[in-house]
């Protein structure tokens, strides 16, 4: 391990076993191990520090997050989110996560009203509107997916899931046209 990362965790695991009844050391322990990709001790330190103050919605978050990286169930990732969101209805992040959750277990209907809620709390950010033109895109939905995907592409105009969302769209658009053309 590197010595500036072990220097780092046991920083944190020194404030842990100074103060281990504070959801904000056990935290900051998670967002460590987390950084250095350590899943189980993000984990573990996550579920403490969310047990310590349940009503702090980044624990629940970040544990969500290492779990949809690490494979775990999607109802168990979008439990957390959703408890997440609960507690803190106003972070457009949450539900961008939810959005994808839910894009990714083909609940199209669902995704959409969570990316709308996004973009409601945060209209500027590019990667949310990717998110609701792929989800539109899936839906069938050409041209209000393109009004999404243009603004994200505007935002990162090399982002490559926007590209290839903006040619799905172009070849979609291409089938249309070619099956409206006359016989000849």
């Amino acid at each position: 391990m590197d010595p500036e990362v072990a220097r780092r965790l046991e920083v944190a695991r020194k404030a842990v076993e100074k103060d281990p009844d504070s959801a904000e050391a056990w935290g900051t322990l998670g967002m460590v191990c987390d950084a250095h990709v350590l899943h189980d001790c993000a984990a573990r330190a996550y579920q403490e520090a969310h047990r310590l103050d349940p009503h702090d919605f980044r624990w629940l978050y970040h544990g969500a997050v290492i779990g949809e990286t690490w494979g775990e169930p999607p109802e168990m990732v979008l439990a957390r989110l959703r408890e997440a969101a609960r507690l803190r209805p106003d972070y457009a992040p949450l539900w961008y996560r939810i959005g994808q959750v839910l894009a990714r277990q083909n609940r199209w209907a669902e995704a959409v009203k969570a990316y709308e809620t996004a973009l409601q709390l945060d209209p500027d950010q590019g990667i949310i509107h990717r998110g609701l033109g792929q989800t539109l895109l899936a839906l069938g939905k050409p041209e209000p997916a393109r009004v999404h995907l243009e603004r994200a592409l505007a935002e990162a105009p090399e982002d490559g899931p926007t590209l290839a969302a903006i040619a799905r769209l172009h070849a979609l658009e291409g089938a249309a046209s070619a099956a409206a053309a006359p016989l000849l």
